[in-house]
């Protein structure tokens, strides 16, 4: 089925007309809401100044008695007018009503007694007195006043009145501060009443009389007529909660006579403008205070205002139309659109002229460009003007020329595509091979520097660690231990190069197995405790309760995390504290098995600046202007804390201000909590002389006589009986004359490596039951799957790690005593009397237990100290060990060993052991 063809002409056409027609609508309507957004702008002004104007002339009117009464309470209060005294008291009231506005028609004062005094106006405007006492028998009697503002002529007595029956009275006396009453008519005139009631208290707070101000509403009606004549609106003040009338524009009654002289007051709802009690009912309804009601002449803006004051709850309501201000818009509406059709008409017809013309040449390139597809290679357009169609005419015949001359040199194109394509992917190739062969040479290089560097490592790290237990000079054991630390120190940043150079290779990788966190937490605290104590910060720890009890991570890099992130924490903070913490939510899989688990390291050290932020996580990068002297580091840290955490499916972030500090906060999410039977907690409270063993033989092979020597000085001293060995091959000599204990092997030897000779050793019938462990300077972390090792240890190794892993294979006696530790006098153990355990028992376990639970550093340093002394004082070899070495791990501020060592201590004491076993 063929497509249906679609003119050019035909397309300009409806776009041309439709543009036209979206352009006058659009006119059209943006002319009209500005006319309209106008008049309702118009309106709102109206509104709200005719609302302003009633409700200031209200407040006004109404603010007249209430000032009045607040003006002139204090003189009745204070007994400045004596009521004795009728001539004053006369003249009084007279003249407050004289000085006052026509509106205020009364003012008057009932008592607590019922007497009542007052002075009004008549219906002829007059003045009058007026009282009701005992003297008069309770009669509201009325005088006329005289020139002296005295009593003149009696007019008339109205009857018997009590003050305190009056309604205004009442409310005053019940609310007990200035209120006003409900309207009532006015006795003689055609108008309402309003009264502002003020009760006045004696000194000592008791109630003497209510001071009542009477105020006529008529004037309000004129207002409201005056406010809203020259705005074409309707005005009305009603009482919210009744919809009773209190005055309104219309010049209509706000109550209704009757013969008997009753009055009905008029209510909104016998009002003619039904959109007025509509808005009325609408607003108590949902409180809108601005409806528009549709009527036949148009819409109805409607303004409801509330005026309150204590007694007083009004509703102003004004009406505007808007059929003044909207019908000129429709009249220029209804032209306009006229003009708008004429126009189209008109732009219709000079259209279709000129696109005849325009679209000529188009139609001869068209017919072209059909011949020329259909194989007519020598088809040309024809150029009408040096115009845009005139341009792509010529265009048109450019490119039909450069086709033909083309067409037929394809093949040898395509040809010539493909030999460049073939040679750039021998290229990609060369190149990948070439980069594989790089990323092999920068591993074999970092294996074999690990190896170079990590050999001389061992001997300086072992020997410094040999003499720091046997040199007894300070000074000496000072300098050894910068030894230790700048070795130590070293193989940290080797570690770290390390580490980044696997993580980067994808070579790394993650042992999980139970891990007790805050045991890790602890650990931390304690490398860290003299470092801090030396800055004179603090070192928090804040863990949660609710801490799964084990978890399974990779204990080794969750720790290289933590160590990383507190080193820094202590490193660039000088005041304040450095604090850890750990908390869980649950997973968000809803696997009990599994929690999120975020780590937190928080300082008050100097910050990092926003823009370093991600800075800091690139490999050899350090904050911009951070002296290099005075925290050194080499920009690894954070890097391969940051890799290690993402590979462990964990995410760091950070906060910090400079100047305040800096949180680093590591969320993993899912962790495997772990089965607690599946767990053994052994706690390492060895240290160097805590292993003595029994003269067996050990068979050192290592190429480096550094090593050899190393660990031959190290072991004999544990009481182990030592053979050397340079490589596999003299090994196996050594194995065929003589049986030993156990073997320590180097991997990387000359003649035969430790591989061969452990394959080897284990193959024959008298050498495979020898534990052979390996001591290599390699990278890795685990042996090649396959090798025959019992044990494997990475160099340069510490001798309590060497010593502990060689006490899994051989027997050994614990507690054998520090060389350094002299017993004066004590060579062998003083068996005690029961009676002297008992004295010594009562003496220390109080300070045994004391320590123990606040692990103060002076308060146990104090504690080692008096056991070495009672020792010493009873010759007992085991009191003065303990003491020793409890005293020894004080010095080394090594919080998990004190806590160990004093839980033996009261252990001992408590069984009342004095052999040491």
């Amino acid at each position: 089925m063929e497509k249906r063809k679609s003119s050019i002409r035909g397309i300009i056409s409806i776009s041309f007309i439709f543009l036209m027609v979206s352009t006058l609508i659009t006119i059209g309507f943006i002319i009209f809401s500005n006319w309209n957004a106008s008049s309702e702008s118009v309106i709102e002004k109206l509104e709200n100044d005719a609302s302003k104007d009633i409700l200031n002339e209200i407040d006004e009117l109404i603010s007249v008695p209430a000032d009045m009464n607040k003006l002139n309470q204090h003189i009745i209060a204070d007994n400045i007018i004596d009521f004795s005294n009728k001539a004053k008291r006369e003249a009084f009231f007279a003249n407050i009503i004289q000085a006052s506005s026509e509106e205020i028609y009364s003012f008057s004062y009932g008592m607590e007694n019922g007497d009542y005094y007052g002075a009004r106006r008549n219906a002829d405007n007059d003045l009058e007195l007026y009282r009701s006492t005992a003297e008069t028998n309770r009669h509201s009697l009325y005088y006329s006043v005289t020139k002296n503002m005295t009593e003149g002529a009696f007019v008339e007595d109205f009857g018997e009145f009590d003050p305190r029956t009056r309604i205004w009275y009442t409310m005053a006396k019940k609310k007990g501060k200035p209120i006003f009453s409900p309207l009532y008519k006015h006795f003689v005139k055609d108008d309402l009443v309003l009264t502002s009631a003020y009760p006045i208290y004696s000194k000592n707070g008791q109630l003497q009389g209510v001071l009542g101000t009477h105020i006529t509403l008529s004037s309000l009606n004129q207002f409201l007529k005056n406010v809203v004549s020259d705005r074409m609106a309707a005005a009305y003040v009603m009482e919210k909660g009744t919809g009773e009338l209190v005055a309104n524009s219309l010049d209509g009654p706000n109550f209704e006579k009757h013969a008997d002289g009753t009055f009905n007051r008029i209510s909104i709802d016998s009002l003619e403008d039904t959109s007025i009690r509509d808005a009325y009912n609408e607003f108590l309804t949902t409180n809108n205070d601005k409806i528009i009601k549709e009527t036949e002449n148009g819409s109805l803006h409607i303004k409801l205002t509330e005026y309150e004051r204590e007694g007083i709850d009004w509703l102003i309501i004004t009406a505007i139309p808007d059929q003044p201000f909207t019908s000129d818009i429709h009249k220029n509406i209804q032209t306009a659109i006229l003009l708008s059709v004429l126009a189209l008409l008109l732009s219709i017809v000079i259209y279709r002229k000129s696109t005849d013309f325009m679209l000529k040449p188009i139609n001869n390139l068209m017919d072209a460009a059909e011949k020329f597809s259909k194989g007519d290679l020598q088809q040309r357009a024809g150029v009408y003007k040096n115009d845009e169609i005139g341009m792509l005419s010529k265009s048109f015949n450019n490119m039909a020329d450069e086709l033909y001359k083309h067409i037929n040199n394809l093949e040898e194109k395509v040809k010539e595509r493909t030999a460049e394509i073939e040679k750039t992917n021998v290229e990609l190739k060369c190149a990948k091979i070439e980069a594989d062969k790089a990323n092999a040479a920068k591993s074999e290089f970092l294996a074999n520097m690990s190896h170079e560097i990590r050999t001389p490592l061992n001997a300086v790290i072992g020997f410094s660690e040999l003499l720091q237990n046997t040199v007894q000079d300070e000074k000496h054991k000072r300098y050894i231990k910068t030894i230790n630390t700048a070795g130590n120190g070293l193989l940290m940043i080797i570690n770290d190069i390390l580490d980044l150079s696997k993580i980067e290779a994808g070579k790394m990788e993650l042992h999980s197995r139970p891990v007790t966190l805050p045991a890790i937490f602890k650990e931390v605290e304690t490398i860290f405790t003299q470092k801090v104590q030396e800055k004179g910060i603090e070192f928090r720890i804040d863990i949660q309760g609710d801490i799964p009890e084990l978890v399974l991570f990779d204990e080794v890099r969750i720790r290289q995390i933590l160590l990383n992130l507190a080193g820094n924490a202590v490193k660039f903070t000088e005041k304040g504290y450095v604090k850890l913490s750990i908390k869980t939510r649950p997973s968000k899989t809803n696997d009990m098995s599994c929690v999120d688990l975020q780590l937190s390291v928080e300082d008050t050290g100097i910050g990092i600046p926003d823009y370093e932020k991600e800075k800091i996580f690139e490999s050899f990068t350090q904050v911009s202007g951070q002296s290099i002297k005075k925290y050194g580091g080499t920009g690894l840290g954070l890097a391969i804390t940051k890799k290690l955490v993402e590979m462990m499916n964990g995410k760091i972030s950070l906060e910090s201000e400079v100047g305040k500090g800096s949180i680093f906060r590591v969320l993993f999410t899912n962790v495997q909590i772990a089965a607690t039977e599946s767990y053994s907690d052994k706690i390492d409270t060895t240290s160097f002389w805590q292993y003595h063993f029994s003269n067996e033989t050990i068979l050192i092979v290592d190429d480096i006589e550094t090593n050899r020597f190393l660990l031959k000085e190290l072991l004999s001293k544990a009481g182990l009986r030592i053979l050397l060995a340079g490589n596999g091959h003299e090994a196996l000599k050594i194995c065929l004359n003589e049986r030993p204990d156990l073997i320590i092997t180097d991997l990387v030897m000359p003649v035969m490596d430790g591989f061969e000779v452990s394959a080897k050793l284990k193959a024959l019938p008298h050498t495979k039951d020898i534990p052979i462990i390996a001591l290599s300077a390699s990278t890795s972390q685990v042996l090649p799957e396959g090798s025959l090792f019992d044990g494997y240890l990475i160099k340069p190794v510490h001798a309590e790690q060497l010593l502990s892993k060689l006490a899994q294979f051989i027997h050994h006696n614990k507690e054998f005593p520090d060389p350094s530790f002299e017993t004066k006098g004590c060579d062998e153990d003083t068996a005690l009397a029961p009676e002297e355990w008992e004295e010594i028992r009562t003496q220390l376990l109080p300070y045994v237990k004391k320590a123990a639970s606040t692990i103060i550093i002076s308060s146990v340093k104090s504690l080692a100290d008096r056991l070495i002394s009672i020792g010493e004082q009873h010759q007992s070899r085991l009191l003065i060990t303990e003491g020793k070495e409890l005293l020894s791990h004080v010095e080394c501020y090594d919080i998990v060993k004190i806590k160990n060592k004093l839980k033996q201590i009261e252990k001992i004491l408590a069984e009342g052991r004095t052999d040491g076993e």
